[in-house]
């Protein structure tokens, strides 16, 4: 459980630097919200990976190009759905893209962030002690 909150502590940090990144780009420099919401997500997810490698699934130290590689395909996956979502809720739905935005990371974040990290990307491998958090 304790994974649990710090992944939930990381996933907020990355999210609010999503959200601010997206805000930013579409509401000041007037970057399509798509565009933005994207490029939102892609620096969230980079300091979700740096977190959860060092903090969350204490990974300290290793550099391992095939966990950075599993996340990106983890991530990209995330990415996929949150614009699938944000698209749909904001063209379809004709809601705010900055709620849509929000219910789209919640509902992807709960239902695929955690559970993909943890049996995927940052699973103990063959032969490796991992002390769970």
């Amino acid at each position: 459980m304790r994974a649990y909150f710090k992944f939930t502590v990381s996933s907020v940090i990355s999210t609010v630097l999503d959200y601010v990144i997206t805000i930013f780009l579409t509401e000041v420099l007037s970057v399509l919200y798509i565009v933005s919401s994207a490029i939102g997500l892609i620096s969230g997810g980079t300091v979700n990976y740096l977190i959860n490698k060092n903090w969350v699934f204490e990974r300290k130290g290793k550099r391992d190009y095939r966990l950075a590689m599993l996340y990106a395909a983890v991530w990209m996956t995330n990415l996929l759905m949150n614009t699938l979502g944000l698209y749909l809720l904001t063209e379809h739905l004709h809601i705010d893209y900055r709620i849509s935005k929000v219910i789209a990371s919640v509902a992807v974040g709960a239902l695929l962030s955690y559970f993909a990290q943890k049996k995927i990307v940052f699973r103990p491998r063959t032969g490796e002690q991992v002390v769970e958090p």
